[in-house]
């Protein structure tokens, strides 16, 4: 494999490794090079993960923390997994693999709220939230499996443990749905509370719009923008916004209030629930037999190492 960079054999590989055909020698001789593709594919993804969200913060649309978080993923990952004692463990060859699974996350680009209802665009984002998750963790397995020579049950240790682990921690501190509906593209929803403050506040907003245009300025709001939001149980009639706004932090306007966004109230039953309270419910009970069993591999691990190191001594000529 050539030290030189080249697009068309950086997509190949790419291609070959989400398709599952990359063989053991091409993983193994995975160069350094290759992160000049995997970097600006990461990039791409993270920007396109929240480019249609106005409420994101400009560092989030900028792509550039999903680039940090491959750093940061592999190298946890590498720490994890050093423990269980893997064949040709590299954090170099794990990171160049980690960048090379961005590519799938481009379908978050994908602006389904533009295009379809909450319930569907609910639906569509949490359906490619699961797909993308799950080919990403095929690929680590796959990698594992070829490179790694590690046995099913390591590798079955090493592939869902970290992620039960971060699941249930997000559990304890009541983060789990919250956190899941964010990655799954479910945002802030609000309603009318104050019909008359929520009407005086538009026509003082339109009147600073005003007077901003007449000055030749573009008027800021220090409000977070409540975008209408059309839904097909609205059993109260109450009109639904979404939150918008360049500030995710951004004051809700007066005469609105924030709702759960699995409200059946105000919305239509989240799909959302049918995926993260059954995972929620696995993780939980999953982890400790997965934790208890990687325990007693890394301390197999090192009783083993320590009667080999005393094998060695004992076999040297005195």
């Amino acid at each position: 494999m050539s030290n030189t960079f080249s697009l068309r054999s950086s997509w190949n590989l790419q291609w070959k490794i989400l398709t599952l055909k990359a063989t053991r020698e091409e993983l193994l001789n995975l160069k350094p090079e290759l992160l000049l593709w995997g970097v600006p594919v990461t990039l791409m993804a993270g920007i396109g993960r929240a480019w249609d969200n106005p409420a994101e913060e400009l560092l989030m649309r900028s792509g550039l923390p999903s680039v940090a978080y491959i750093f940061v993923l592999s190298a946890f990952l590498y720490f994890f997994i050093a423990l269980l004692r893997p064949k040709n463990w590299s954090y170099r060859r794990l990171l160049i693999l980690v960048s090379m699974t961005a590519l799938p996350g481009l379908l978050y680009a994908i602006p389904l709220e533009m295009i379809l209802k909450p319930g569907d665009a609910a639906a569509g984002n949490t359906i490619l939230l699961f797909i993308v998750a799950v080919w990403r963790v095929v690929i680590l397995g796959y990698f594992l499996a070829k490179t790694t020579d590690m046995r099913f049950a390591h590798l079955v240790v090493a592939l869902f443990l970290p992620l039960f682990l971060i699941i249930n921690l997000l559990i304890t501190q009541e983060k789990f749905e919250k956190t899941f509906s964010a990655m799954g593209g479910i945002r802030k929803y609000l309603v009318i509370s104050d019909e008359s403050a929520f009407s005086q506040w538009k026509e003082s907003e339109e009147a600073q719009r005003k007077l901003a245009a007449a000055r030749g300025e573009l008027y800021l709001s220090r409000y977070s923008t409540p975008v209408p939001y059309q839904t097909d149980n609205n059993k109260t009639g109450e009109t639904i916004f979404l939150q918008g706004g360049f500030r995710e932090n951004a004051p809700i306007p007066p005469g609105l209030r924030e709702i759960p966004w699995d409200d059946p109230h105000y919305l239509p039953p989240s799909p959302v629930m049918f995926f993260i309270r059954p995972l929620g419910t696995i993780s939980w009970y999953a982890a400790p037999v997965l934790l208890i069993y990687y325990v007693g591999a890394v301390i197999g691990g090192i009783i083993e190492r320590i009667k080999h190191r005393r094998k060695c001594d004992a076999d040297k000529p005195e």
